[in-house]
């Protein structure tokens, strides 16, 4: 939990795109904007406040990164710009050439994390 009260509230904000995604290369804003990731970072930001961990006011950095998530779900539900499953390299070129697919599982398991935790949410902020 301290490390949550600790990374959430600083480095976030100044790292996540103005469209709620967030990049392959968190430090890196030339990167691609990428959809796991970002769905990792709703679940991770949405599961700490409605734990607690984190101030309630945390919640729009997941509502802005769940807006943005929702442009890369097609009509017929396919999640776009998922990075392909990934060793890791200390070759930054290696990360920013990554593949993305279309519905790659890794994405999609994260997507329904952070859709659980973005319900949960809404719940607890209804009178």
């Amino acid at each position: 939990m301290s490390f949550h009260r600790k990374v959430i509230p600083k480095p976030l904000p100044e790292k996540w795109d103005p469209t709620g995604l967030w990049h392959q290369l968190l430090d890196k804003p030339d990167s691609y904007l990428e959809t796991s990731v970002t769905a990792m970072y709703i679940y991770t930001v949405a599961h700490a406040v409605n734990e607690g961990w984190i101030s309630p006011k945390y919640i729009t950095i997941a509502n802005e990164g769940w807006k943005g998530l929702a442009t890369k779900i097609t009509p017929d539900g396919q999640m776009q710009d998922v990075c392909i499953g990934t060793n890791m390299d200390e070759a930054l070129k290696f990360y920013y050439t990554r593949p993305t697919e279309l519905n790659d599982t890794h994405g999609l398991g994260a997507f329904l994390l952070a859709g659980t935790e973005m319900i949960k949410a809404e719940k607890n902020n209804k009178p």
